[in-house]
């Protein structure tokens, strides 16, 4: 025997908004999974930051940037140095962002 449940529409919709949300919420995020991410080496991340290849070295020996060993090399992502730029950056003053 089959069952029927009632719902109205109001109620319909709400269930639906959030159903939708969870479902947009627990979506790994596309930037991260992107098959067209672009791993840069050391002397491009430094080119890419304009600083020289010892500073990049000494943020990831302080942990301050993202980066994935390979081998004995280290790779970095674009998004991963902008966002160190951006977190990093001041409007005014004279610190580098590289303390």
């Amino acid at each position: 025997m089959d069952s029927f449940i009632l719902i109205k529409p109001h109620d319909l919709e709400a269930l639906l908004e959030r159903t939708l949300e969870k479902v947009i919420n627990n979506k790994p995020h596309e930037k991260e999974n992107s098959q067209d991410t672009i791993w840069l080496k050391v002397y491009q991340a430094a080119a890419y930051l304009q600083i020289p290849e010892s500073s990049i070295y000494q943020l990831t020996h302080k942990k301050k940037i993202k980066f994935q060993k390979v081998g004995r090399g280290l790779r970095f992502r674009k998004e991963d140095l902008d966002d160190y730029v951006l977190a990093n950056v001041q409007s005014k003053g004279r610190k580098s962002f590289l303390n």
